[in-house]
């Protein structure tokens, strides 16, 4: 049987999971979203590219452009124009091997110093999740999870120090909500948390019309 925690403002303590646990939280969204990574950037397309090969040259990685190849996209981290940023995301494999994650995107945007923003979801546990980065640094951690799975709202100050807090309560605050509401659109918040980044839409996945580079990674050989 699991074991559920409440993580908030107080500190970690377990809780009771009752049967309708979840009955009076409701999420207001059409839609479940896929599962997917996207990693959006505020930056310049030239100084994306030098940080990812940057970041390719740390993890021993070799990149090769395959923009002219629609082809081989599958296998390719894919940079789509969305508004003001730019949006990496790679097709989903059965490997379960992916290069944009929340560590890569970390470094990424730490290369480039530019506001950024990490968010996806996971279909099985529920989960839908948003980093955001000011200056190449993370200042926002949320994760929330239907089913067992990480659920906390960390939030990075200046001062080098970390607070978390229940990520529902953190949604609801960001979004101008009455604390006691059992109302949440997870979506919504989610656009709430990119809205300084320009973005035209957001949305799981890119638009493949608006693809404007697509480079490969693959290890280098001895």
């Amino acid at each position: 049987m699991s074991q559920w925690f409440l993580i908030d403002q107080n500190g970690r303590r377990p809780i009771q999971k009752s049967p309708d646990f979840w009955s009076e939280f409701e999420y207001q969204q059409d839609e479940i979203w896929p599962d997917f990574a996207e990693l959006v950037l505020m930056a310049k397309l030239e100084h994306i590219h030098m940080a990812l090969q940057t970041w390719a040259t740390t993890v021993g990685m070799k990149v090769q452009d395959v923009t002219e190849a629609p082809d081989a996209w599958d296998s390719a981290v894919l940079i789509a124009r969305n508004g003001s940023s730019y949006c990496l995301f790679e097709f989903p494999s059965d490997d379960d091997f992916a290069l944009i994650h929340a560590e890569s995107a970390e470094l990424i945007a730490g290369l480039l110093s530019c506001h950024a923003a990490f968010f996806g979801a996971e279909e099985s546990t529920g989960l839908v999740f948003v980093n955001t980065y000011d200056l190449g640094q993370i200042d926002v951690s949320w994760y929330d999870s239907v089913e067992p799975g990480p659920s906390f709202a960390r939030v990075f100050h200046k001062n080098g120090s970390c607070t978390e807090e229940d990520p529902r309560a953190y949604a609801l605050e960001r979004m101008d909500m009455p604390a006691t509401s059992p109302l949440l659109d997870r979506y919504a918040f989610v656009e709430t948390m990119l809205s300084g980044l320009g973005l035209e839409e957001v949305r799981p996945g890119i638009d493949l019309s608006k693809v404007v580079s697509a480079l490969r990674f693959t290890p280098v050989e001895d």
